[in-house]
């Protein structure tokens, strides 16, 4: 069978993910945004044979098998709920909700509804050569683990419109958007939840233009930095701007004691680079997938991981598999709310400038 997808939301869901369900193999057979003539001039450049503003009416086809929710976060929640009341299967952005309240209420809800996958947008698990870092740590080739640092030097977009991305009320921030596939990915690599956080959280850039040309106030970070200690005795550190003009730096780094492994997340090719205790390349790794000629999906690592959890996910349809996603490399809601503790303990510990321990999750 050819599953089909619906795609919520007119950012990321038009630029990324109709171009990468379709190169997976999946029919887009719906597109849905607020905006009704911006949906439709998308829906007809993409030939999407279905747009609407209605979730309703999107979720009354027949031939939607799974809906992809790219909207803000604060409206993930409700989205969700009403997909799987639906009896639609969910694939929901990062991060999963505003809070951890709210993640909790999505997983109770989920409960209900177990033959259903509900799945979180970590696609950075499905990229092959990360994939062979991770089976590369668990051999003990790295030997014991002493650290894992995460970075992220960008650019602050300073030209960039005022929109929900610097609204802290609508889920907008850096820790949201970024920090939260680091602190999913570097666990998931090293195989250990974060115990404690002491972190800070920033605004540098603290008024943007929007599209009317007035001030608004951003309430949202732009830059973070965080001290983390895993479950298993590892160190960990998080150092994130937004505000860096020059070459970005996108990386994880796990230093050992028989060397260090260093994955690039800024490139398109998802190079993994492994050093010996000489300083000298052990290993290299890069994501193999190769675009079809004529696609439009963009070639970037995110990109390529949409591609790879689409055919996941389609695995998981076919094998009616709905409880074994970590054998896909696919991350449920029960990881979308452990991310979500992390993040919020961090938000804590940044205003009360004080380190935050967290509850054990899944």
């Amino acid at each position: 069978k050819k599953y089909g997808v619906g795609i919520i939301g007119t950012g990321w869901g038009v630029k990324v993910q109709v171009h990468a369900f379709r190169e997976a193999g999946w029919n887009v057979v719906g597109l849905l945004g607020r905006d009704g003539e911006k949906t439709k001039k998308f829906a007809e450049e993409f030939l999407i044979p279905f747009h609407t503003d209605s979730l309703e009416e999107l979720l009354k086809r027949e031939d939607v098998d799974l809906v992809v929710i790219t909207v803000p976060p604060h409206l993930h929640k409700d989205y969700t709920i009403q997909c799987l009341k639906a009896g639609k299967h969910v694939l929901c952005d990062k991060p999963m909700a505003l809070n951890q309240d709210e993640a909790q209420e999505m997983i109770d809800f989920g409960k209900n509804h177990p033959q259903q996958l509900q799945i979180i947008d970590f696609e950075l698990r499905q990229i092959s050569s990360f994939q062979k870092a991770k089976e590369y740590i668990q051999s003990n080739k790295l030997g014991q683990i002493y650290a894992v640092h995460g970075n992220f030097i960008s650019h602050s977009l300073s030209s960039r419109t005022f929109s929900w991305w610097y609204e802290s009320n609508k889920g907008g921030g850096l820790l949201g958007a970024v920090g939260s596939h680091w602190i999913d990915y570097t666990s998931w690599l090293i195989n250990s939840q974060v115990s404690t956080v002491d972190a800070r959280l920033h605004t540098y850039v603290k008024q943007r233009k929007d599209p009317e040309g007035n001030l608004q106030q951003v309430t949202s970070d732009d830059a973070f930095n965080s001290i983390l200690k895993y479950q298993n005795g590892v160190d960990g550190l998080l150092n994130f701007t937004q505000c860096a003009q020059g070459p970005a730096r996108k990386e994880i780094v796990v230093i050992g004691s028989e060397g260090s492994l260093v994955l690039d997340i800024a490139g398109e090719d998802g190079l993994v680079k492994v050093y010996d205790l000489s300083g000298k390349e052990a290993h290299v790794w890069k994501e193999e997938l190769k675009f079809a000629e004529g696609s439009k999906a963009p070639n970037h690592i995110w990109a390529k991981g949409t591609v790879t959890i689409a055919k996941s996910i389609q695995k998981c349809l076919e094998a009616k598999d709905f409880n074994n996603l970590g054998q896909y490399e696919l991350a449920g809601f029960d990881r979308g709310l452990y991310v979500q503790k992390v993040m919020d303990a961090m938000r804590t510990s940044s205003s009360s400038s004080s380190p935050m321990n967290i509850l054990s999750s899944s």
